[in-house]
């Protein structure tokens, strides 16, 4: 059981909630916050909405997402409006996903 909840605290009450949103790329290294993110961006002017990432939980982009769910996944949800539950998105070349368009 973890600190928090032997405590009587919940995790939520002891760790917050957040996401993170791709205003500035990819949050994962080596890519880490350089720029060329979705910020002033039409969703229009994205060449592949099903792939770019809009917003994930921050868990997974912080390598803690242990904590809030089984497995290591967690929510990520995409330009063209769909989310998935699933491990962090890459941030390496060649990766399925897109940070920036």
């Amino acid at each position: 059981m973890p600190f928090a909840e032997a405590a009587g605290v919940t995790h939520c009450e002891s760790e917050g909630t957040s996401y993170t949103f791709n205003a500035v790329g990819c949050p994962f290294p080596p890519q880490q916050y350089v720029g060329g993110g979705l910020d002033g961006l039409k969703i229009s002017s994205l060449p592949d909405p099903a792939r770019t990432i809009v917003f994930l939980d921050a868990a997974v982009s912080h390598g803690y997402s242990e904590k809030w769910h089984i497995g290591g996944k967690a929510n990520v949800c995409f330009a063209d409006g769909h989310v998935v539950f699933m491990d962090a998105p890459g941030a390496l070349e060649g990766s399925a996903y897109r940070w920036a368009p």
